[in-house]
């Protein structure tokens, strides 16, 4: 094979007023990498019998995008991010600070550590747990329902208090 070797104590340079193709095959159909002028920076991948490639990674003016599946073993990203589609998450998720989720479904132990609260139809907290003292709290009107069809309930409405059997 032939080798570009480098051992110059200055810098080395491919120049080309019109971009720089890299292709991997001796019919050069298998491009591997594309450095367009003025624009961007292409990896391909080809694993096939044929001659085609596939855009895997390309940069941009704002950053760069990866086509297909990304593999890491680590991952940091700072800033805010953006998620479209589902996102998997198979291991532990720590989440430092205010986090808000549209909809959560949670199969299997869930532990609070601090205060929580419920909201109602009005989107005020209807019923809170205080961890400092060790209660969970109703606003007046909100009732608690027991039973399969809810018929045990306990409310207060701010002057009076009940305790009543509805079914």
């Amino acid at each position: 094979g032939t080798l570009l070797d480098h051992s110059g104590t200055g810098s080395f340079g491919i120049r080309s007023n019109n971009g720089i193709n890299f292709s991997c095959s001796t019919s050069a159909g298998e491009t591997a990498m594309q450095i367009i002028k003025n624009h961007s920076v292409r990896l391909y991948q080809n694993n096939t019998s044929d001659a085609s490639s596939v855009l895997r990674f390309e940069t941009s003016g704002i950053g760069a995008t990866v086509y297909g599946q990304l593999d890491t073993t680590q991952l940091t990203v700072s800033g805010v991010s953006t998620f479209t589609g589902a996102i998997d998450a198979n291991g532990s998720l720590d989440v430092d600070g205010h986090t808000e989720l549209d909809n959560v479904n949670v199969a299997g132990v869930t532990t609070f550590k601090d205060d929580v609260q419920f909201h109602g139809v009005a989107g005020i907290t209807s019923i809170s747990f205080d961890k400092s003292d060790n209660s969970l709290k109703f606003i007046d009107n909100a009732i608690a329902k027991f039973g399969s069809d809810g018929g045990l309930q306990i409310y207060h409405t701010g002057s009076s208090s009940f305790i009543q059997q509805t079914t």
